[in-house]
């Protein structure tokens, strides 16, 4: 009795300083920055450090750990049982047994069981991708929100040069009364509000590469004074694209087969349908094997046969599910979450259909609105402007005309700069709507 105190304490002691022992702490990994600043770096950089993606890839690793534990058969039990009271046969006291023993499902539980938790990790890897594209799109935004900055300000810095120029050559037509202090001070008034729309620019640029930064999945404080060495395209500033564009039709069957959020969707109802097959399976009997050995003493009578002999006993157990209300329920529990992902499908396949239209949409307003200031807005302008400052120069026209079609210009510029950035992410939606990375319809010209 003693020495099975003693063995009881020696336990629990284990125990208790198992559960006592200080939890380690784990220091924060220094996340380091891209090596350079063009896009290529950007998106390469986020694929292997946005949180998102690493908790994504994280939750699908440990799914598939999950699958191998789902196809693992139950651990084996070994017990130790002491005879308090020792039981005395013929050959001797009975004074403790070890049993062994294991349980196995019904043939094919397992693994249904593995193949469906294999099915939920595969979804959450289509889930990851379909993050990473989300994540791509983002920098995809804020990128061509800075290369829209970054051209417009250069847009408004030469205007503001040909002004100043223009505005130091007033002052010497003034000089001599060749000029009115009216149309001087209109020209003064042109520079101020060109200053104040490039330092509006500028201000905004800092925002703007601050959400890039945090698009990458970097700190905001990475953009601090690095507005002036992005690495932009050599010869565009926005990307274009080619002429060929697959057809709406084909688009939208192409967004039904390689949509990641719609593939891990079909993937998860697959993976319920599974979990009902194997709650069938787990309302079947179970067996379970086991082996006694019990350890005896000597026999107090001597001369007697086998004394101390150890028997050892072979058991067979099987598991009857009579309470079927169990199993079915977890069939019908499965049935319900397949039904969801069902819906949840089908629904995501009308919204992106939906998406697709209006990245459509969107695309060719763009272009539309691109091909009528190329084509008409802006050279009708530019003549307008030709013809004004001839009327100026020979006197039959005012300045303040000539310098409200300048405004006029500069506004069709920057709108034009604006509908660029429009297209070229219309044109990444496009592809991330499909599964690719976001860059199929993107060129830059002179690559």
């Amino acid at each position: 009795m003693k020495h099975v105190m003693r063995m009881i304490l020696l336990v629990g002691c284990g125990f208790w300083l198992a559960g006592a022992a200080p939890a380690r702490t784990q220091s924060q990994p220094q996340v380091p920055s891209p090596s350079s600043r063009d896009l290529g770096d950007l998106l390469a950089y986020a694929e292997a450090h946005h949180p998102t993606l690493i908790a994504a890839r994280a939750q699908a690793a440990a799914l598939r750990q999950d699958a191998v534990v789902a196809g693992s058969l139950p651990d084996l039990k070994l017990a130790w049982g002491e005879m308090l009271v020792p039981v005395e046969t013929r050959v001797g006291a009975q004074q403790r047994v070890f049993s062994l023993s294991q349980s196995i499902p019904w043939f094919g539980t397992l693994g249904s069981a593995s193949e469906a938790a294999g099915l939920r990790a595969q979804a959450a890897d289509e889930r990851g991708r379909a993050a990473g594209l989300k994540v791509r799109r983002e920098i995809y935004r804020a990128w061509f929100e800075v290369a829209r900055l970054r051209a417009e300000q250069k847009l408004v810095a030469r205007k503001g040069d040909l002004l100043e120029q223009e505005l130091a050559t007033a002052h010497a037509v003034y000089e001599s009364n060749s000029m009115t202090y009216t149309g001087l001070v209109r020209l003064r008034m042109s520079r101020q509000r060109l200053r104040n729309r490039l330092l509006t620019i500028e201000d905004a640029l800092g925002p703007a590469m601050a959400s890039l930064a945090v698009a990458a999945g970097m700190p905001a404080n990475w953009a601090t004074d690095r507005t002036t060495d992005l690495a932009m395209p050599p010869q565009a500033t926005l990307p274009s694209r080619p002429d060929d564009l697959p057809d709406p039709a084909a688009m939208i069957q192409h967004v039904r087969a390689a949509n990641p959020a719609l593939a891990g969707l079909r993937l998860q109802e697959q993976g319920y349908a599974q979990d009902e097959h194997t709650a069938r399976l787990r309302g079947k009997p179970g067996l379970t094997l086991g082996l006694d050995y019990i350890m005896t003493d000597q026999a107090t009578m001597p001369g007697v046969t086998d004394s101390g002999k150890d028997p050892v006993i072979a058991r067979v157990a099987v598991s009857l599910p009579l309470w079927s209300g169990k199993a079915s329920a977890r069939r019908q529990a499965s049935a319900g979450r397949r039904e969801m992902a069902a819906a949840d499908r089908r629904h995501l396949e009308l919204e992106l259909e939906d998406e697709l239209q209006r990245v459509l949409f969107r695309l060719h307003a763009a272009e539309r609105r691109l091909a009528l200031l190329t084509d008409d807005l802006l050279p009708a302008a530019r003549q307008l402007r030709t013809a004004a400052r001839a009327d100026y120069e020979t006197g039959r026209g005012a300045l303040a005309q000539l310098l409200s079609i300048r405004g006029e210009i500069l506004d069709l510029e920057i709108e034009k700069l604006r509908h660029e950035a429009d297209r070229a992410l219309a044109l990444v939606d496009l592809d991330i709507l499909q599964g690719g990375g976001g860059d199929a319809f993107l060129f830059f010209p002179g690559e």
